[in-house]
């Protein structure tokens, strides 16, 4: 499954949040860092369903 995923610039890093999964976020110091964090919380989110 794909899921659009949410990325705001922050003066820290970058902040993502899954808008079809209320709850599911992360963060990375990188674009490509937050992406990578978002999919893990993706799969745990389903996981915990």
């Amino acid at each position: 499954m794909k899921y659009i995923i949410a990325i705001k610039k922050t003066k820290y890093g970058y902040d993502t949040h899954v808008p079809a999964l209320p709850g599911c976020h992360s963060q990375g110091n990188t674009e490509r860092e937050a992406i990578a964090n978002t999919r893990d919380a993706v799969l745990t989110y389903l996981d915990m369903e």
